[in-house]
């Protein structure tokens, strides 16, 4: 892995999150940036604000509705409302991204399925307006690029107040 996620691992910036996990990170400190990389197909949920980022992965299974992403949508939530007062205080400064991460091409209409789920739980949770304008990208981990040493990467960070989102060292706008 090369690219701005290796750089802020090297610089002990960034927690990295792992396959089937959910984590929380503050975006001020010593640890300021949260990302993912390499993760295996299926899909991976931001929320993120100046101050905070909540990120899951949602491994892909036969059925969305298992055993598996049930609580990993609890756990997001309980992440969420939890640091809802310190980090994600106002809807209009909180940013919501959905990706699917394929390894297939067949994968990808079952993983948008899933995504759909994902959107209803979101709105469950109080995020409906931002689900509505949420930011969608795709990884595909299937094939190495020697031209994107980033590929299949995903980086949260905060410098200063500014809240900065990069899918494969691409920022992402946010409006």
């Amino acid at each position: 892995m090369a690219g701005l996620l290796a750089k802020a691992i090297a610089q002990r910036r960034a927690r990295v999150l792992g396959p089937s996990e959910v984590t929380f990170q503050t975006l001020s400190g010593c640890v300021n940036a949260l990302g993912a990389a390499s993760l295996p197909a299926g899909c991976l949920i931001v929320i993120a604000s100046r101050s905070g980022a909540i990120m899951a992965h949602i491994a892909a299974s036969p059925s969305f509705i298992d055993a598996h992403a049930g609580p990993i949508m609890a756990n997001l939530a309980s992440l969420y409302k939890a640091n809802r007062a310190a980090c994600f205080p106002s809807i209009n400064e909180t940013w919501v991204l959905i990706g699917s991460i394929s390894e297939l091409d067949g994968q990808k209409s079952k993983l948008e399925d899933d995504i759909m789920i994902i959107r209803e739980k979101l709105a469950a949770i109080g995020l409906v307006e931002r689900v509505e304008e949420a930011y969608k990208f795709e990884l595909r981990n299937d094939d190495k690029s020697p031209t994107n040493s980033s590929k299949g990467t995903v980086l949260v960070t905060a410098q200063g107040q500014q809240l900065e989102i990069y899918v494969e060292d691409q920022r992402i706008s946010l409006v």
